[in-house]
């Protein structure tokens, strides 16, 4: 959601690193926002053969990885919330 809410224009290129890397080493965390040997694998893949695909679908099928292992994206019931 964040992709969407920041201005985005042309270049492309730049987009991924404005929401990424650049984000990551403005609040001292130099491991985080980048794919790299080592590095904890913590990635969110999206179906869309371009940008334009990626921000106009929803994302309901993506497929969320933490520390290289896909987790369970499936919402929680909202009973679950009830105290």
């Amino acid at each position: 959601m964040s992709v969407r809410i920041v201005h985005l224009d042309i270049p492309y290129e730049d987009w991924p690193c404005a929401v990424t890397k650049t984000t990551a080493d403005l609040i001292g965390l130099p491991n985080i926002g980048r794919i790299k040997v080592g590095l904890p694998a913590d990635l969110i893949l999206f179906k869309g053969r371009n940008f334009s695909e990626l921000l106009s679908q929803p994302q309901h099928d993506r497929v969320v990885l933490r520390n290289g292992q896909v987790i369970d994206t499936n919402l929680p019931d909202y009973c679950e919330l009830d105290s």
